[in-house]
């Protein structure tokens, strides 16, 4: 019994440290009816190129949203929530995601 409430106190404080942390895909859809999407990681840097990539490095051209969500979903993201942005002639649709900082 002693056992098993230590290593349920071990877990309970080992979770209580971990934190998720986000990202946000952004689908801008052009006059053209061209489909760009980037995601923010949250990191500082003003003149990154934003585009998913691969585990080369390689730019990932994706379709859909859907396609982009299913991907992320694949690497460990889960969806969070949506919103909508219109700038003059054409939209943003911002897809929130979260991780579990321990993957």
């Amino acid at each position: 019994m002693k056992k098993l409430l230590i290593t349920a106190l071990i877990s309970i404080s080992f979770n209580a440290f971990t934190k998720d942390i986000y990202c946000e895909i952004v689908a801008r859809e052009k006059l053209n009816l061209t489909l760009v999407i980037t995601v923010d990681y949250g990191d500082k840097k003003i003149y990154k190129d934003r585009r998913i990539k691969d585990e080369n490095d390689e730019k990932i051209i994706f379709l859909t949203i859907i396609d982009a969500i299913n991907y992320m979903a694949e690497n460990g993201w889960e969806y969070v929530d949506t919103y909508v942005i219109s700038r003059g002639n054409y939209g943003e649709r911002h897809y929130i995601m979260k991780k579990d900082d321990k993957e």
